[in-house]
């Protein structure tokens, strides 16, 4: 990260506001990619999710995680029912930013049952960044076959992708 660019804050403290995503719920991959089509007419696979992920151009907000041993977390409104304000009652979310994304799988084991899910939330409002994050990746692309232009690049990238985690998350609160 170059020296100028400050990381990302968790977005763990939001879920201490009560009801934050009652009125505009976070969507699980599988919903952000039918939105990304439906509403904005970009078609991405779960390996761009994936892809997109590991770059750090587009990091889901949330993970839930319950394989880990449950960890003291923002506490939402006992009243919010919501999927993420449970798991968060229960200790089992994660900050992804800070995370290694190459082990998470986002593909389906062949021994799970129909109610798998990955465990990514992601907000509405990263779909308007959907399109840039994937211009990003392309640029990278290119970057990547001239080796003198990599280093800058990826700190102008890393920039980039914690700009736009910062933009996403006000939002959210409003």
């Amino acid at each position: 990260m170059p020296a100028d660019a400050q990381p990302a804050p968790s977005t763990l403290p939001v879920l201490d506001i009560p009801f934050t995503f009652s009125q505009v719920p976070l969507l699980s991959s599988g919903q952000f990619r039918d939105e990304a089509r439906s509403k904005w007419d970009q078609r991405i696979s779960i390996d761009d999710l994936e892809e997109l992920h590991r770059l750090g151009l587009l990091v889901p907000l949330y993970r839930a995680d319950d394989d880990r041993e449950a960890e003291s977390l923002p506490a939402p409104h006992e009243d919010d029912s919501s999927k993420i304000a449970r798991y968060a009652r229960e200790g089992m979310i994660r900050d992804p930013q800070g995370e290694d994304a190459s082990l998470w799988p986002h593909r389906r084991p062949d021994n799970a049952g129909d109610t798998w899910w990955d465990g990514f939330f992601y907000s509405r409002w990263q779909l308007l960044g959907l399109r840039d994050a994937l211009q990003q990746r392309e640029n990278l692309r290119i970057v990547a076959d001239d080796p003198r232009l990599v280093v800058e690049e990826d700190g102008r990238y890393r920039t980039f992708a914690a700009r736009q985690r910062h933009e996403v998350k006000p939002q959210e609160v409003v």
